[in-house]
């Protein structure tokens, strides 16, 4: 019988089982942390890549208990982090209506600056030289979680019309509200004549609460009962104790028709994609915030790595055959471990769903209109709360299937373990539970748990032993055998070289701009000469749009004076006066509701006492701010025509 040929190397001895476990193990990490980004990316693994070890102990900490931590050490960190899709810090955020300020932002928010630094903008004309370049970023914010945006935002209200008529308690918009919930017809009429308690309403509430169980059922669905209802229903005649015992049954849940889910959003998409439940649009109408979490799916891209991993599977498969025809069999048992087990862990690691997780916010606060400040880059965001909000607190999260998630409860997981010489001091925390239950009046909180990744545990410890079976049988296979071993680990080390060029935070830019659908027409840059042009113009942008009375001016919570200041908070004479004629401008422009160019141009002038009493050196510097105000003032007025469009 004819066998194979071998090469003889004579008494040299290739030993490649020192690096095996460890070379490449930067290059296969990089390469798996975008794997969630393309479609049926996790089926293109069955290669023997390099870097087991290093990709086995980073990514065995997801396993998150007791026994796995003892394997892989470290803080567990969540999917998202561990996979880079959080855990960047953000710029500073100043809100112009609320007046909150946050001195650090989330992920989304430096993704959001990353990307307006890339932006090439438009230099804005004027008559100074360029001092010092500022770069603001404009995005007008679009609807993601439901509710469609009129034109320009937020409609800007009637002269002579109070704010609270005007933007908060208008009938209409609370029907709109409660049309973007999606409650039932009886629910909502039930919910709306509670609120308003007007004579049909309240002898309807009644009528709802005695005889008819839909009616009383419908009604809690709708709002969960809401405070004008819990008034209105001793007010109506009914017992205040039934109405109680209904409101809190079953510890404070609301019982929804049929015993089924609430209804989802129109064209049959579930709450988690961008939606939010009959529940969420009832606590809309009654001004308060939903307790539904915001969710949005974000679907995988296409990318064309699938024909290039054809390359690294194909070296692994033939190397794997060839050490089986020269019958090393030491060598193909582990090129095929090795196309195993990275098979596998790919499989398990890629069963996770990318979302946005966003911020809900009451639908009677007001627009979230902010800037995102970084040095000399500055990004506008206009628009409602909740879009904002998500900007500068959501994230990404990565949501695993039951298949490879599983919850657990905290406190078991901190217990402590027999023999390590602890004990717990005795503790009232069980009677203290025990009267917790009794008491009705208590809502009672769901126990916390974790979650568990145990099948990634699993073959995360499978690449680790990978790495103590090369150790031992990769020097007892042949000379061509090592070879081959070595080859399919060249070639997918280039491939795992290729995967991690892929840049991870420009495609979450990416998705970032499709979800909120930030294209050219609602996003622009443009790039300031001066630090006093930035400033004007952020503060007229940010202004609010319409005609105000003092007293509604006040009630915004609009100050000017504190944007400006975040740009220059410099208080020197010439400062002063040129703050003064800026907010003499914004004055002007809240009280009337045609203010023409010429008009706020004179206002941006100095007058001949000002030039009388700087002199010569202050008052030509005056004279060049007040130049750079007048062409903030220019680029500001076309831009609001933009936002208005």
């Amino acid at each position: 019988m004819l066998y194979p040929p071998d090469i003889h190397p004579g008494k040299f001895s290739l030993n490649v089982s020192g690096v095996a476990g460890f070379f490449g193990g930067d290059e296969a990490i990089s390469a798996i942390q975008t794997i969630h980004h393309y479609k049926a990316r996790r089926f293109l693994g069955w290669y023997n890549s390099p870097g087991s070890w290093n990709v086995g102990k980073k990514f065995g900490k997801l396993a998150k208990s007791r026994f796995w931590n003892g394997l892989f050490p470290g803080s567990n960190e969540e999917p998202a982090k561990l996979f880079e899709l959080d855990g960047k810090r953000g710029p500073r955020y100043v809100a112009s209506r609320s007046g909150s300020i946050l001195e650090h932002t989330g992920h989304l928010a430096y993704l959001i600056m990353e990307k307006s630094k890339d932006e090439l903008g438009v230099l804005v004309p004027g008559d100074r030289n360029v001092t010092k370049l500022n770069k603001v970023t404009i995005i007008k914010m679009q609807s993601v979680f439901g509710g469609a945006l009129p034109p320009g935002g937020e409609p800007p209200p009637q002269a002579g019309e109070a704010l609270p008529q005007g933007r908060e308690a208008l009938p209409q918009g609370r029907e709109a509200l409660l049309q973007a919930g999606e409650a039932p017809p009886q629910g909502r009429e039930a919910l709306l004549q509670a609120g308003e308690a007007p004579p049909q309403g309240r002898e309807a509430l009644l009528q709802a609460g005695e005889a008819p169980p839909q009616g009383r059922e419908a009604l809690l669905q709708a709002g969960e009962a809401p405070p004008q209802g819990r008034e209105v229903i001793p007010q109506a005649g009914e017992a205040p104790s039934q109405g109680k015992e209904a409101l809190l049954q079953e510890g404070g849940e609301v019982p929804s028709q049929g015993g089924g889910e609430p209804p989802s959003q129109e064209g049959g998409e579930p709450p988690s994609q961008g939606g939010e439940a009959t529940q969420q649009g009832a606590q809309q109408a009654t001004g308060q915030p939903s307790n539904v979490e915001l969710l949005h799916d974000i679907p995988p891209h296409r990318g064309r790595h699938a024909l290039a991993a054809i390359l690294p599977m194909a070296a692994s498969w033939i190397t794997c055959a060839i050490c089986g025809w020269i019958r090393d069999w030491f060598c193909f048992s582990m090129i095929l471990l090795g196309i195993i087990s990275n098979g596998m862990f790919s499989v398990v690691i890629g069963l996770a769903c990318l979302k946005l997780q966003g911020v809900d916010t009451a639908p009677t606060a007001p627009p979230g209109d902010g800037m995102l400040m970084d040095g000399d880059n500055i990004v506008l965001l206009l628009g409602r709360e909740k879009e904002v909000a998500t900007i500068t607190r959501g994230k990404f999260i990565l949501e695993y299937n039951d298949m490879v998630r599983w919850r657990s409860k905290k406190e078991k997981m901190k217990r402590s373990v027999l023999g390590d010489g602890t004990r717990l001091p005795e503790s009232n925390r069980d009677g203290d539970a025990e009267e917790g239950q009794n008491n009705s009046d208590l809502q009672q909180s769901e126990e916390p748990v974790r979650d568990e990744y145990a099948a990634i545990g699993f073959f995360s410890f499978l690449l680790v032993t990978q790495l103590l079976a090369q150790l031992l049988l990769i020097p007892q296979g042949t000379f061509t055998g090592q070879i081959m071993f070595l080859i399919s680990f060249a070639v997918s080390w280039l491939y795992n070289l290729y995967l991690s060029s892929i840049d991870n935070e420009y495609i979450q830019e990416r998705s970032i701009l499709k979800i909120f659908h930030l294209e050219k027409k609602h996003m622009r840059t443009y790039i300031c000469r001066t630090r006093t042009t930035a400033a004007v113009f952020t503060c007229l942008m940010l202004q609010p749009p319409g005609v105000y009375e003092e007293s509604e001016w006040k009630a915004l919570g609009f100050k000017p004076e504190s944007i400006i200041c975040n740009f220059i908070p410099n208080d020197t004479p010439v400062w002063i006066t040129w703050k003064k004629k800026v907010l003499d401008v914004i004055t002007i422009r809240r009280m009337h509701k045609d203010v023409d160019r010429d008009t706020c141009h004179n206002l941006l002038q100095m007058t001949s006492e000002e030039k009388r009493d700087f002199g010569t050196n202050n008052g030509n510097l005056l004279e060049a701010l007040l130049g750079d105000a007048r062409a903030a003032y220019d680029l500001a007025m076309r831009e609001q025509r933009w936002l208005t469009a």
